[in-house]
């Protein structure tokens, strides 16, 4: 047949070449009656058409003998140049997973299912859909699930976890080509396990808005935040879900003492040099109170503390500097007036991408906090490789519990979390993550541990980024169907550390946060910060206690990755400290120099107080590079009123003529320098003891000198008289 064809279009081109009147009516004649070849279909090459699965209405269908029905959306999106008609959709339940590693290679490569392992998950009516180039549509596959292996839908007959896996069939001249697929996961348990321990975490953490003043912003971005932003959709997740479930929410004490300062309703925000009045207190106010009335009415919800603005401890240990477990006394006050009290709270440490030194995990046991955020390669069961990480994937099986690390100065609990879990819930409960496509696999790595161990009631934490922003209404669908399926309960990180599994740090790199300047500003305010304790009169507590508190804020491991942060409230810090410490100096005399008139006459010196309460000070004058000849008495503990100067006479000795450079250091009475010294010229028109003795001596010369001129004139005198007698 086809070779007929070609011949006739041969015959065809023929006489529409020859160009003769004759040729032209039988080529129009033989034209008609003989069709042109139809042209070549493109054929679509696999993966044409991209294949989403967007939502699975029921991840954890449940096993009853009746048919239930489950809708799988799609999106399909043709990729190519040329439109696709009568395409097929269907799907199959994809090879059972039993345990992690067949879950990880799952999804790290999609396959079709194994024939000899596969089962029906066939559309309730067939699927048939038509994609212009370019086009996206969305179609529900709508099937059903039960115990039953004899129908046509999903046969919930093993505790195992499903992949669904769907592929888009094309018929291009008679053959079958599969164009596009997907794949996603339900969870079967037809048997009642006993439930597994899911431990979410749920941060409600901020990077510091204040330097040092506790009613100065560094901008008003929390009114928004707290309004229709970030913050607000924390609280909204939380409300939907309390009284639901069993969490933990870790709180910063800096950042509800801030919210509690701008709901006082007396803030005011930094633009450059100048403040205007803060304007969200009437939304710091209603946020508070809706967290404190969810706390209130939800008995199944822990409240955990980080330290104030949640520093980076391992990068304070490495550098033998301080920080403050709790907040102030000041700060407490507003926390428990916002939240009521909470001080069974426990302290908790969330580090810099969950890694921790071990010098650092004993700094954090030797101030009382009893926990720590660790990342599932910072941390591994006692007895595992130290190449693998801790958790539910361990050697040893599905974990029993949060992990617990002894040190020296005591134990610290990690909630004890797996790569799976932690990839999954920061690629799917985040604004902007993949969304309820995501769920499904969330749900699945959770619940490949109770398909692992059905009857050994596993453990494992549910731990999203600590910057969390979350889409409320996929977070809510993720925290409860994690722990309110039959298969699992949800458990605080207090009640799941009865059963903590001991474990040891690993050698995972640690992840600081802190530049130099931030270090050297802390290093700075921790030497200088007790001698200014002892500066002032009355001891201004408001004042000096700022200090750490804004070295605290610079130290957050919330500027991993945005160093700015940090190094501007570093700055701001370190110019309170210089001004703290040049508040009170000495006043230079206009020509820079004194002249003293006697090897013991006072140096006159001028002490100025510009603070507004007196202060106490000493001095030290001291000769310039050590030169012999001058030395001052000590004069001890001056103080000085509030705005005012002090007039001071220090009695010095100068036991040389000449000028002399004179140092002037003003201290704390703890000896803490106060600014740079002061360099004067000091003229000595006197002599001193030393320049007493030399001219005594060159005088004592003198005379013997005088003395054996006159005794010679003498000796010659007689013996010219002497030759002159006859």
């Amino acid at each position: 047949m086809r070779r007929r064809r070609r011949a006739a279009d041969l015959a065809v081109a023929v006489v529409c070449a020859a160009g003769t009147a004759l040729g032209t009516v039988l080529c129009a004649a033989l034209a008609s009656a003989v069709p042109l070849a139809a042209p070549a279909r493109q054929q679509p090459a696999p993966g044409t058409v991209v294949v989403q699965v967007m939502d699975v209405s029921d991840i954890s269908p449940a096993p009853t003998p009746d048919p239930q029905p489950i809708t799988v959306r799609l999106r399909l999106t043709n990729t190519g140049t040329a439109a696709l008609t009568d395409l097929t959709v269907d799907g199959a339940r994809g090879n059972p997973i039993a345990n992690q590693s067949a879950l990880d290679a799952a999804i790290a490569k999609p396959s079709p299912p194994d024939p000899t392992l596969a089962a029906s998950f066939a559309p309730t009516a067939p699927i048939k859909v038509s994609l212009a180039a370019g086009q996206s549509i969305q179609l529900d596959y709508d099937s059903t699930s039960s115990l039953s292996a004899q129908g046509p839908g999903l046969c919930l007959c093993e505790d195992r976890v499903y992949p669904l896996y769907f592929a888009v069939h094309a018929n291009i001249d008679g053959g079958d080509v599969v164009v596009g697929s997907a794949q996603s996961f339900v969870v079967s348990f037809p048997t009642a396990p006993q439930p597994m321990r899911v431990g979410w975490l749920w941060p409600i953490l901020e990077p510091p808005h204040r330097i040092t003043q506790d009613d100065v912003f560094t901008d008003d971005s929390l009114a928004s935040s707290v309004s229709d932003g970030r913050l607000s959709r924390l609280l909204d997740v939380l409300a939907t879900v309390a009284g639901r479930v069993r969490l933990t929410v870790v709180l910063d004490p800096d950042l509800i003492d801030e919210l509690a300062v701008m709901a006082g309703g007396h803030y005011s925000v930094l633009h450059g040099a100048t403040t205007t009045p803060g304007t969200g207190a009437v939304a710091a106010q209603a946020w508070l109170a809706r967290l404190r009335t969810i706390l209130d009415g939800s008995p199944g919800l822990q409240v955990a503390f980080t330290p104030p603005a949640n520093p980076d401890v391992a990068s304070l240990t490495a550098a033998g500097l301080p920080w403050a477990p709790r907040p102030s006394a000041a700060q407490t006050r507003r926390i428990t007036t916002a939240l009521g009290d909470l001080g069974g709270a426990a302290l908790l440490s969330w580090p810099a991408r969950g890694t921790l030194t071990a010098p650092a995990l004993q700094a954090l046991a030797r101030a009382g906090v009893s926990g720590t955020v660790l990342s599932p390669a910072a941390a591994v069961a006692s007895g595992a490789s130290t190449g693998q990480s801790a958790g539910p994937s361990s050697p040893s099986g599905p974990s029993a519990g949060p992990l617990s690390l002894s040190t020296p100065s005591g134990t610290v609990v990690s909630p004890g979390t797996t790569d799976g879990v932690a990839a999954a819930v920061d690629r799917t409960v985040p604004v902007g993550g993949r969304g309820t496509a995501g769920l499904p696999e969330l749900v699945a790595q959770v619940a490949v541990h109770a398909v692992a161990d059905p009857q050994g009631s596993p453990y494992v934490a549910v731990v999203p980024p600590p910057n969390l922003d979350p889409d409320p209404a996929v977070a809510e669908r993720a925290i409860l169907a994690t722990t309110t399926a039959p298969w699992a309960q949800g458990v605080t990180l207090g009640s799941a550390a009865a059963q903590s599994v001991p474990a040891q740090l690993t050698d995972a790199a640690v992840a600081t946060a802190l530049p130099r300047q931030t270090i050297t500003t802390a290093r700075r305010v921790a030497q200088d910060l007790p001698g200014l304790r002892t500066l002032f009169v009355g001891h201004p507590a408001d004042v000096l206690d700022q200090l750490p508190a804004g070295v605290q804020r610079s130290e957050s491991a919330a500027w991993l990755g945005a160093p700015a942060g940090s190094q501007a409230i570093a700055a701001a810090v370190s110019s309170k400290l210089e001004g703290l410490l040049t508040g009170v100096y000495v006043v230079r005399p206009a020509n820079g120099s004194y002249t003293l008139g006697s090897a013991d006459s006072p140096l006159p010196i001028t002490v100025q107080n510009t603070f507004p309460v007196a202060v106490r000070v000493r001095l030290s004058v001291t000769a310039a590079g050590g030169i012999f000849g001058f030395s001052a008495t000590d004069l001890g503990v001056q103080q000085v009123a509030a705005g005012a100067k002090l007039a001071l006479h220090v009695p010095v000795r100068v036991d040389r003529a000449g000028r002399i450079k004179v140092q002037v250091q003003l201290l704390t009475p703890s000896s803490t320098p106060l600014g740079n010294p002061v360099v004067l010229s000091v003229r000595s028109t006197a002599l001193g003891e030393i320049g007493q003795a030399i001219t005594v001596a060159a005088a004592v010369v003198l005379g013997l000198a005088l003395l054996v001129r006159l005794l010679r004139w003498l000796r010659r005198r007689r013996r010219l008289q002497a030759g002159a007698q006859p």
